[in-house]
């Protein structure tokens, strides 16, 4: 249990930071799952448009529509909740990249926005692909930036050094 709360103290703190490489090993990690569901997936849409368009032609119409039927996307809302489960993390980038913290809360936004629309079935068009495309943006910078400024005890050794030049 002290394990627990150690984590959690890590990873809710408010000052905490975390490095690029560690940032990327987490993101990658815990979407490695929904990569692979995501590809399976569309390898049997694939096998399913493949059929009907081979029986009938005018079937890819009523496909675009979309199934009425269709089982509720578990793994959409599962995906949404893990990226909500992610903001300290991104906070934690956002500070070690000097960027400000409101970034994570487009990640945040993201996540919200796209729990609402799977639970209510609701389109918010083109709000959506807005923060669809600031999630992206925001992602791929804190994912590719370096860190912009050291710990105290290096500032303070380079300091030191820089003193003792003069």
């Amino acid at each position: 249990m002290d394990d627990v709360n150690n984590f959690l103290s890590w990873y809710l703190s408010p000052f905490a930071r975390v490095g690029r490489k560690v940032f990327n090993m987490a993101i990658s990690l815990m979407f490695l799952p929904f990569l692979f569901i995501s590809f399976a997936g569309l390898m049997d849409m694939a096998d399913t448009v493949a059929s009907s368009v081979g029986s009938n032609p005018l079937a890819i119409l009523d496909m675009l529509q979309g199934d009425k039927d269709a089982p509720f996307p578990w793994d959409k809302l599962l995906k949404s909740l893990v990226f909500l489960a992610l903001v300290p993390l991104f906070m934690m980038r956002a500070r070690d990249a000097v960027y400000p913290e409101w970034t994570a809360y487009i990640v945040a936004a993201y996540a919200a926005l796209d729990i609402v629309t799977l639970l209510t079935g609701e389109s918010f068009g083109i709000i959506g692909v807005l923060l669809g495309l600031a999630f992206f943006v925001v992602t791929t910078l804190l994912c590719f930036t370096k860190t912009r400024y050291k710990t105290l005890s290096e500032r303070n050794a380079d300091e030191q050094k820089d003193l003792k030049q003069v």
